[in-house]
Formats: C-alpha cells, sequence, structure tokens
C-alpha cells in the first residue's frame, strides 16, 4: 500500500512536471503570439500612414490638375473668341476689299465707255 502511494505520488509529481513545462511552453508562444500581434498592428498603422500620406499626395495633385484644367478651358475660351474676333476682322476685310476691287472695274468700265 506504501509502495502504491509512493508511486502515485510520483506519478503526480511527475505529471505537474509535465503540467508546469507545458505551461511554461504555452506562456512563451502565448508572449510571441502578443508580440507578433503587436508587431502587426504596428506595421498596419505604418502602411496606413503612408497610404493616408500618399492618398493626400494624390488628392492634392488632382486639385492641381482641376484647376490647370480649368485654367486651360478659360485660355481655350478666350483663344476662341480671339480667333473669332480675327475671323470676323478678316472678312469685314475681305469685303471691303471685294467692294473697292468691284467699284474699281465700274470705274474702268465707266471710263472706257
Amino acid at each position: 500500500k506504501h509502495k502504491d502511494t509512493t508511486n502515485r505520488l510520483a506519478c503526480v509529481i511527475a505529471q505537474k512536471e509535465i503540467v508546469g513545462r507545458m505551461m511554461k511552453d504555452i506562456s512563451l508562444e502565448h508572449t510571441a503570439v502578443v508580440a507578433e500581434k503587436q508587431r502587426l498592428i504596428n506595421s498596419s498603422h505604418r502602411e496606413q500612414k503612408k497610404l493616408s500620406a500618399e492618398n493626400d499626395s494624390l488628392r492634392h495633385e488632382l486639385e492641381q490638375c482641376k484647376r490647370e484644367i480649368g485654367d486651360l478651358k478659360e485660355a481655350s475660351a478666350s483663344e476662341i473668341l480671339n480667333y473669332q474676333a480675327a475671323l470676323a476682322d478678316a472678312e469685314e476685310s475681305l469685303e471691303n476689299a471685294s467692294a473697292k476691287y468691284k467699284k474699281e472695274i465700274e470705274q474702268e468700265r465707266t471710263n472706257r465707255v
């Protein structure tokens, strides 16, 4: 009976040691998992800041492009108006020259007769 109790006690002590080692292993794994989780969180925050900065930069470029497009539209509209005015002036000059030329031809005909 004493030997049986001693064997049981030795078995319990061995199991306690095994459980102790398992708990230590689990604790080390838990610490590693927590550290990896924190590393991933930090990495995610860094990436998020980087993407946010890129997004802000792209938004700024987009706004600048929109302003440039607006400026180009205004310049184009202004150029179109200038071309239209120049065309109207050219048409008027052409009509005046044509009328003058017709008068000169009429005058020559009148002078011949």
